[in-house]
């Protein structure tokens, strides 16, 4: 998973912000409003 290591290809902070994104929404789902602020 290292193939690039010199440079940070822009693809990796696209996967993460997308992780972040829907694992945020799964908790709100999941938590309902609760967990929200």
């Amino acid at each position: 998973m290292a193939s690039s290591s010199g440079r940070k290809s822009p693809w990796v902070l696209v996967a993460l912000a997308a992780v972040v994104i829907v694992g945020w929404l799964a908790i709100n789902i999941i938590g309902g409003s609760s967990a929200v602020r």
